[in-house]
């Protein structure tokens, strides 16, 4: 009976604990408990004989808030975290207090004896059930008072000390305080450290890694979260809550970064634990459903998550009430979901009664009650109504500043709500200063957070930051005219983002293989090793992976956990060197007069908040005559993509002399590039398939002749390519064509008619065999039966690597039993990188599934995702000579995922990829003008132009010379 009183105590008072310690700590504890006494004696004597009826029902209420753990676990749920909670601990208070109230008798005569019998114990306990219950200020008293009677007894060396301080670290944690919250959970960790108790240590290692991931630090966040993982994996064990917990933690920062498929893989893990050892009614059990549900909402899966939603609130509503934070979580994330389902007279009610929680339970300085004031501001500004919007994003933006670092997320996101706000309101430049301001922070959450990425993970986090800077330049289009410097940003804000993904893999890859640390480049083999072995794993079926007991999911996160631990070794991103500011300016000052830069950028229509179907394209043009970038804007980017884009390609396919879509694609970039010779042009969008060298005026006029044009991924790249050294590297050419695509074909099982040959080729890479040979280059050629896929991936660092052979993308992966082209259709239809590629000996009969291919390492297809890793370093040109090798899936702001990405990421400066069928023979004659003339001017873009040309005049028609591009990066 030894806890009965402490209970009520804490339940009905608050006593007020010091921070500091200005008076001896054993002088405090003293008054402390005394005053505990006073209060007590008074307090239960109330409760005894006026609250035991409504005692019991709440506290049957509350014990539904508790589970069985050992230790105590920051549990991730929406923007806050809770805790997790031992039950037994919790029943035996409830029996405890229970007694009390039914045996009011009993006080008077045993409370002194009682009240000298109250340990840390009692206290710990006793701030885990207030924690639980929502009294936050109890809970803060009970642990502090149990950190000084440790501290009395001689015990601050000790694993309970260290669970009290972790306890403590939590209460600031969901409280906001997150100074005081870091403080004490590093000295928890400190001190479990000491201990090596692995249970203890993952708990302090999850708790540390929610508070980084709340904090916005979420390269740490990731290292601690994985820690806490393989800590828990040995003790408590795989199957436990808390491995549960963690998952659930774990999935939450994944979502945040954007890695949906993977965070709902780690939830559903979580969910079916957390289902076993807890039942579907636990509060933590029902706060990872709506974790989930909070995914699904993201990933447009609306009925789901709104199923998942309203179970819970009815649930936690008839266990604990309407006035519990997770109430008010669930609360926001529904009306979230209405708002996006366009049920607009449901959303205001849940957002402020959530807020009147959050008010009630944490005050107005709390990062939960500033959100959702943010969440209102958004309603309101959808509905236009900013006048509304703009005092609740004051206030917003006020309580954030107070109660997050300067750098965290949630701030620049309230802040991008206070620049549309402004926009609405029509105070553009006060919008434009805003806006920039919230983009500069992003740029540098980029630095902040790649390191811990890997390539998937900056994909995915980039994907979630992206759509700002696509509003920002819906901003700049629409009323940038009355403001200086909205070219100057947009321009900026362009070059530091288009195709991000692909420089800083290429950066990350090529300071490891310059690396002096062997181990490093050591560790880059064993990443590359793995890869590879996917690349196989996925060409299997789903019966040949279970046969092979392979377990695709851990070779997965196994690569993945080697990329992140080489980003963040490559030395890159502790210089800044991905994000260099590179500025217009820049630019201009390494432009001749007759040259010039056209950026074209691609993004949809925003109006302010809410996104439209349509699309727009702007070109930004940097010349020495203009003192900022030109804004061109060109009209009806969505018949650029639907119906002008197919009549150019049925053009091209017919053969036609007249291809006037001049007005279409280049519209007023004519009149803007007067007097300009050399273009140094990174296409978007539609552009990335079409060959601007084709377009034509209504006189028959093409750019081909007005322009040299120059292909890159990054108008930045100019930079470089002023830059670079003129030369043929180390001369060395790889070449191959016409495989035997039908070596070792069973005809008695033929299901279609094999790959036609391409003898063309052959003649095409004897051709450029003797032009190289007669410079002294050193080339190895492959033909027919030797050209396999085997031989390619062997290749190492050649000057040239020529292609000749069949090319494919695949748009589309219908389902299907049998692999296509080699690939199981689940993986094709998840990978764009696995649905194009180059075709070699032996092909045909991986294209028929012929063969098991688990036995056969050669299946004679080369697909983009094996091409990314290929030792290309230092290779200077890549000729994909084949048809249709541009072809691919584009990924706004990236390019094109394909062939042509996947050559770069190997390590190719210059890739040359066609865009359409092309025959054999004009391919020939192309090829062996641009080697001539390359060998002659030393430059790849001058060579390709004059070759093109040549043929232009022997036949006019575009589709016979302008089918093939040269993009630099």
């Amino acid at each position: 009976m030894r806890r009965k009183y402490f209970l009520i105590v804490f339940f009905c008072f608050s006593i007020i604990v010091p921070s500091g310690h200005a008076q001896n700590w054993k002088n405090l504890l003293k008054d402390l408990k005394k005053e505990a006494k006073k209060d007590a004696i008074q307090l239960i004597r109330q409760v005894a004989e006026t609250a035991v009826d409504s005692l019991q029902q709440r506290i049957i209420k509350w014990s539904e808030s508790y589970n069985p753990a050992e230790l105590n676990y920051a549990v991730s749920f929406s923007d806050n975290s809770g805790m997790y909670e031992a039950e037994d601990k919790f029943e035996t208070y409830k029996r405890s207090i229970i007694g009390f109230a039914v045996e009011p008798g009993t006080f008077k005569d045993k409370l002194e004896e009682r009240i000298k019998e109250i340990d840390e114990d009692n206290y710990n306990h006793s701030g885990q059930l207030f924690y639980a219950t929502g009294h936050y200020q109890s809970a803060e008293n009970a642990f502090k008072i149990a950190l000084l009677i440790l501290k009395d007894k001689g015990m601050t060396q000790t694993e309970k000390y260290a669970l009290v301080e972790s306890n403590l670290g939590l209460l600031y944690q969901t409280t906001g305080r997150y100074n005081q919250a870091q403080e004490f959970s590093e000295k928890a960790l400190t001190l479990r450290k000491i201990f090596k108790n692995p249970a203890p240590l993952g708990a302090s290692y999850n708790n540390l890694g929610v508070l980084l991931k709340e904090t916005g630090n979420y390269a740490e966040a990731d290292r601690y979260l994985d820690k806490a993982l393989e800590l828990t994996a040995r003790a408590p064990g795989k199957e436990s809550v808390a491995y549960a917990i963690i998952l659930n933690n774990k999935a939450a920062l994944d979502q945040q970064l954007g890695k949906y498929e993977r965070a709902e893989q780690e939830m559903n893990q979580a969910i079916s634990i957390a289902k076993d050892q807890l039942g579907n009614k636990s509060p933590n059990f029902v706060r990872m459903k709506v974790n989930l549900a909070m995914l699904y909402q993201l990933e447009g899966k609306k009925d789901q998550a709104e199923k998942i939603f309203l179970e819970a609130i009815a649930l936690k509503k008839r266990r604990m009430g309407t006035h519990h934070p997770d109430y008010a979580v669930m609360l926001q994330n529904l009306a979230g979901l209405y708002l996006e389902n366009g049920k607009y007279d449901k959303v205001e009610k849940p957002l402020q009664e959530a807020l009147g929680i959050y008010r009630k339970k944490f005050g107005v300085n709390h990062p939960s009650y500033a959100r959702t004031l943010v969440d209102l501001a958004r309603y309101h500004l959808w509905m236009e109504q900013p006048q509304k919007a703009r005092p609740e994003i004051k206030e917003a933006i006020a309580v954030l500043e107070k109660t997050l670092p300067e750098n965290h997320p949630a701030l620049a996101d309230c802040r991008e709500t206070a620049a549309i706000l402004e926009w609405e309101e029509n105070n553009y430049n006060k919008a434009f200063e805003d806006y920039r301001k919230v983009l500069d922070e992003y740029i540098l959450q980029i630095d902040r957070y790649f390191p811990a990425l890997s390539e998937y993970g900056q994909a995915s986090f980039w994907k979630t930051v992206h759509p700002r800077f696509l509003r920002f330049y819906n901003l700049v289009t629409e009323v940038g005219e009355n403001i200086p410097e909205a070219s100057q940003s947009l321009y900026n804000y362009q070059i530091a983002t288009k195709a991000l993904l692909l420089n800083t893999t290429n950066h990350i890859r090529k300071n490891i293989l310059n690396s002096n640390d062997p181990a490093l480049r050591d560790l880059y083999k064993q990443w590359l090793d793995i890869k590879q072995y996917l690349g196989k794993v996925y060409s299997m079926t789903r019966e040949e992976i279970q046969s092979e007991k392979i377990n695709v999911d851990s070779l997965e996160n196994a690569a993945d956990k080697i990329e992140k631990e080489l980003s963040g070794k490559s030395g890159l991103f502790g210089k800044g060197m991905i994000n260099r500011r590179v500025t217009y300016r820049d630019i201009m000052k390494v432009l001749a007069p007759d040259e010039a830069c056209v950026e074209f950028v691609r993004f949809p229509v925003y109006h302010f908040l809410r996104p439209d179907t349509l699309v727009r394209y702007v070109a930004m043009v940097v010349t020495r005559d203009h003192k900022d970038p030109l804004l061109v804007r060109i009209d009806g980017g969505n018949d650029l993509e639907q119906k002008y884009i197919t009549e150019y390609r049925e053009a091209m396919q017919q053969a036609l002399e007249k291809v006037p879509y001049s007005g279409v694609f280049w519209g007023p970039l004519d009149q803007t590039l007067q007097g300009k010779h050399t273009l140094y042009v990174s296409p978007d969008g539609i552009y990335n398939f079409i060959n601007l060298n084709t377009l034509q005026d209504q006189e028959g006029n093409s750019l081909l002749d007005t322009y040299e044009i120059n292909y890159m991924t990054n108008t930045r790249d100019v930079l470089r390519l002023k830059s670079a050294q003129k030369g043929f590297g180390n001369k060395k050419a790889v070449l191959a064509g016409n495989p035997k695509y039908d070596l070792g074909f069973n005809w008695d099982k033929m299901k279609e008619m094999p790959l036609p040959e391409l003898p063309g080729t052959e003649t095409e890479v004897k051709q450029v065999k003797e032009v190289l040979s007669a410079h002294q280059w050193r080339v190895s050629v492959y033909l027919q039966e030797g050209a396999t896929e085997e031989r390619i991936k062997t290749v190492s660092r050649p000057a040239v690597l020529h292609l000749a052979t069949h090319g494919y993308f695949l748009p589309d992966v219908p389902p299907a039993e049998e692999r296509i082209f080699g690939i199981e259709p689940r993986q094709a239809m998840a990978n764009p990188l696995l649905r194009s590629g180059l075709l070699f000996t032996g092909a045909d009969k991986t294209i028929q599934n012929l063969d098991s291919l688990a036995n056969n390492e050669d299946d004679g297809i080369l697909n983009a995702y094996e091409a990314s890793m290929l030792d290309l370093s230092g290779t200077g040109l890549v000729v994909l000579s084949a048809c249709e090798t541009g072809l691919g899936e584009i990924q706004n702001g990236e390019g094109v995922y394909g062939l042509q990405r996947s050559f770069q990421l190997a390590g190719a400066s210059s890739v040359m990829i066609s865009l359409w069928q092309v025959s054999d023979e004009m391919t020939r004659k192309l090829m062996s003008l641009f080697y001539i003339y390359w060998l002659q001017t030393g430059d790849k873009q001058k060579a390709l132009i004059l070759a093109q040309r040549d043929i232009k005049r022997q036949y006019p028609a575009p589709f016979y010379w302008g089918a093939f591009i040269l993009m630099n990066k």
